[in-house]
């Protein structure tokens, strides 16, 4: 289901002309369709023709191929989109790839001429050697589909009589090999610094720093040292009568949590901050053994960002806010993060992959072109099957798609007196 929702949004993507984007939802149709030949081939003939939009001919003709060799009945709408392709004035394109669909029916037909007059045309035999491979195909996915019916019939039945322990064994917690959202909204925080100003009329003001995201059932999570310094600098502000560090999982009161910082380590950039809340099913599952081209997804706060000030200087920052406040105040609104819009609290997703990966001083870094900004900081950075890699930390200022994150793994001793990562 996912993998044809892939597809229908490639398509779209690709009729308007966003060959990136089409590309790139196909790439995951193509993982999630592996054991389904039929589909992926249908994925296959997709990325076809993103190339062929794409002037790449060479690597339109090798995903042709493999389309047709993957599922010789994708032919048909092979020969739909020939035509389309003719059509559309790249006939040099189209007669290149129908040289292949001859040889895969020639291959799949059994018609055999029972005398001169059976003896069809070139183009009459293709045809009937293509309708027959078809047949062919039919029944034999008819066959398949009634084997596999009974297998899973079977399979349901075993579940069936040893549920207490096949699904504790088959279903971990945490571990469902989806992107799980729910999960996610759940246990990634955006870290703010709520300000007292001291001004002739006292105002509040929230500031959006980062992100965290909880490892333990009893509300501790995970952000950058560099997160939580921007409180020990608007202590020192003379500016701010008082502040508080506080952790939001949404737009609403009951959303915003009060933290306190636990632990700040001092030779590498994280921190560990506690709430008074609980988490059915944080993040505690952190993934050592990762490789360069391994898709990950990059989980955190990134539109708020506007808001994070390199330096905590309350005559930059107050300005900016006072006159929205004051109008909030006039209203008798008392809830001053109603200055931010609701979309703001909304947890952003994007997915790349790893890179590389680096050992500076004795640290560990995951590189990954997954698409953060400052307000990423503190967020994890996971698998499609729900395991941290890393803590987002660093974007390359030189670079969209350069961004460092401190490999999670290595943080386990570290926070053992408090958290238990597995």
């Amino acid at each position: 289901m996912y993998a044809q929702t892939f597809i229908q949004q490639a398509h779209s993507n690709l009729e308007s002309g966003d060959l990136r984007t089409a590309m790139a939802l196909l790439q995951k149709a193509k993982s999630l369709a592996q054991k389904d030949p039929p589909l992926l081939a249908t994925v296959y003939l997709e990325m076809v023709k993103v190339f062929a939009k794409s002037d790449r001919n060479d690597a339109a003709i090798e995903f042709f191929k493999k389309a047709i060799e993957t599922d010789p009945v994708v032919s048909v709408q092979a020969s739909q989109y020939l035509q389309e392709l003719t059509n559309s004035g790249n006939k040099k394109l189209s007669t290149r790839l129908q040289k292949f669909l001859p040889l895969v029916h020639a291959e799949t037909s059994t018609i055999k001429p029972a005398s001169d007059e059976s003896i069809l045309s070139p183009r009459e035999d293709h045809q009937s050697q293509t309708i027959l491979a078809l047949s062919n195909k039919f029944a034999d996915f008819k066959l398949r589909f009634a084997m596999k019916y009974v297998a899973g019939a079977c399979v349901v039945l075993l579940l069936c009589i040893g549920a207490w322990m096949g699904l504790s064994l088959v279903f971990k917690p945490g571990d469902t090999g989806l992107l799980d959202n729910d999960r996610i909204k759940d246990n990634i925080g955006q870290v703010f610094i709520v300000a007292d100003y001291m001004a002739p009329n006292q105002v509040t003001v929230p500031l959006s720093f980062g992100s965290s995201f909880a490892v333990s059932n009893d509300g501790y999570l995970i952000t950058n040292k560099h997160v939580t310094d921007m409180i020990h600098k608007a202590v020192e502000d003379i500016m701010i009568e008082k502040c508080q560090l506080v952790v939001c999982f949404g737009s609403r009161p009951s959303d915003r949590f009060n933290a306190r910082i636990v632990h700040e380590c001092p030779y590498i950039d994280i921190a560990l901050i506690k709430i008074e809340r609980r988490f059915k099913n944080p993040y505690v599952h952190f993934k050592e053994n990762v490789s360069p081209g391994e898709k990950v997804l990059a989980c955190g706060f990134p539109g708020t960002s506007r808001d994070l000030v390199i330096a905590l200087d309350s005559k930059s920052w107050f300005p900016k806010y006072y006159e929205e406040i004051t109008k909030l105040e006039e209203k008798g609104i008392a809830d001053f993060f109603k200055i931010l819009p609701d979309s703001s609290f909304t947890v952003t997703i994007t997915s790349g992959i790893i890179s590389s990966l680096h050992t500076i001083d004795k640290i560990k870094w995951v590189q990954t072109d997954a698409a953060v900004n400052p307000g990423n900081s503190g967020g994890p950075l996971i698998t499609m099957d729900n395991q941290v890699v890393a803590v987002n930390t660093i974007k390359h200022s030189q670079s969209e798609s350069t961004n460092m994150a401190i490999m999670a793994g290595q943080l386990k001793k570290e926070l053992a007196p408090w958290v238990k990562l597995k």
